[in-house]
C-alpha cells in the first residue's frame, strides 16, 4: 500500500532538461501521455551538461563541458547570468544557504563557492587528491559534503573554515576539512542529502547507492540500484522518495524507507547524466542523446 500511494504520489509532471547542439530543451511530461510537450528552449552551453542544480522554485543552474556555470530563470526562459573561473569540466552543482550560494565541483579537484547576488567565487576549496565529481550542501549545520572519483567523501565545516573533529587515523587538517571517509570502492558519483542534513545518499560507479549517517561515519544500507554505474542520484526534499538513473539507462524511482523500487523505465536510448528533485512530485534531469529519448508514462 505504501508503495502504491508513493507512486501516486510521484505520478504528475516531470520536467526534462536536455542538450541539442548546445542548446537546452526543457519539457513537461503529461500525466495521461507518453508524448511529450515542449516548454520551452534555451540556448546554452558549448558540449554535454554534466550538472545541475535548482536554487529555487523560479530559478536553476547549470554546467559542464565548457566550463561556464549558467543561471536560468524558469519563467522567461533566460539566462542571466553566468559564472566564469573553472578551468576544468564541472561535474556537480549545488545551491545553498536558501539560494544565496552555488557550490561547484571541477575535474580540477577543486571546489568553488559562489555568491550569486555579487556573481563571484568567493572561496575555494582544495584538500582532495582526486578529480571532485559531487557535492552536497547542509546550509543549516553549514556543512559540505565532497566526493571524489578515488572513492574518498569528505565533510567540510563552511563556518570560518575550522576542524570540527576528525576520524581516528586522519593525520593531518587541512582547510575546513573534519572527515575524510572511505565511503566507496568505486567512483563517488552522486550525493544528495536528506533528514536534516543528518544522512547522505551516495551514488557510485559501481552501480550502488548507499546511505550514510554523517556524524556517525556510519553506512546505514547500501542498495544494488543498476547494472553499471550509477550516474545520478537526488532525494526528494521530504527523504520519502529517491530518483536514480545509471549507465544500464534505466530510470528508476525508489521508496528510500524500505528500499523498494517503485517505477523503473528502460526504454531510453541515453543515460541521465544529472537530475535533481524540482518538488515532491516532479525532476529536473538532463541526458545525453534527447533526439531518441523515450519514456513510457508514468
Amino acid at each position: 500500500m505504501l508503495g502504491k500511494n508513493l507512486f501516486t504520489i510521484f505520478s504528475s509532471i516531470v520536467l526534462k532538461l536536455k542538450i541539442i547542439t548546445s542548446k537546452l530543451i526543457a519539457r513537461i511530461l503529461p500525466k495521461k501521455s507518453i508524448s511529450t510537450a515542449y516548454k520551452g528552449s534555451y540556448s546554452g552551453h558549448d558540449g554535454q551538461i554534466f550538472s545541475l542544480a535548482v536554487i529555487n522554485s523560479e530559478q536553476i543552474a547549470t554546467a559542464g563541458f565548457d566550463k561556464v556555470i549558467k543561471v536560468w530563470n524558469l519563467k522567461n526562459e533566460e539566462c542571466f547570468l553566468e559564472l566564469c573561473g573553472h578551468q576544468d569540466i564541472i561535474w556537480d552543482l549545488k545551491a545553498g544557504f536558501d539560494g544565496k550560494y552555488i557550490f561547484s565541483a571541477s575535474d580540477g579537484k577543486e571546489i568553488q563557492i559562489w555568491k550569486i547576488s555579487e556573481g563571484k567565487c568567493k572561496r575555494t576549496l582544495t584538500a582532495h587528491k582526486a578529480p571532485v565529481t559531487s557535492l552536497c550542501v547542509v546550509s543549516s549545520r553549514k556543512l559540505l559534503g565532497s566526493g571524489s572519483k578515488e572513492g574518498a567523501l569528505l565533510v567540510w565545516d563552511l563556518e570560518e573554515n575550522k576542524v570540527k573533529h576528525e576520524l581516528d587515523g586522519h593525520t593531518s587538517k587541512v582547510g575546513g576539512l573534519i572527515k575524510n571517509l572511505r565511503a566507496s570502492e568505486g567512483q563517488i558519483t552522486s550525493l544528495s542529502v536528506f533528514a536534516n542534513g543528518q544522512r547522505i545518499l551516495l551514488g557510485n560507479s559501481n552501480g550502488e547507492l548507499k546511505v550514510w549517517e554523517l556524524e556517525l561515519a556510519k553506512q546505514i544500507t547500501s542498495i544494488p540500484a543498476h547494472k553499471k554505474g550509477v550516474w545520478a542520484a537526488s532525494v526528494s526534499s521530504g527523504g520519502v522518495l529517491v530518483a536514480s538513473d545509471g549507465d544500464d539507462k534505466a530510470f528508476k524511482i525508489w521508496d528510500l524507507k524500505t528500499a523498494s523500487l517503485l517505477k523503473q523505465v528502460e526504454e531510453n536510448d541515453s543515460g541521465i547524466r544529472c537530475l535533481e528533485f524540482l518538488d515532491e512530485t516532479s525532476v529536473l534531469y538532463c541526458d545525453l542523446n534527447p533526439e531518441k529519448y523515450k519514456f513510457s508514462k508514468w
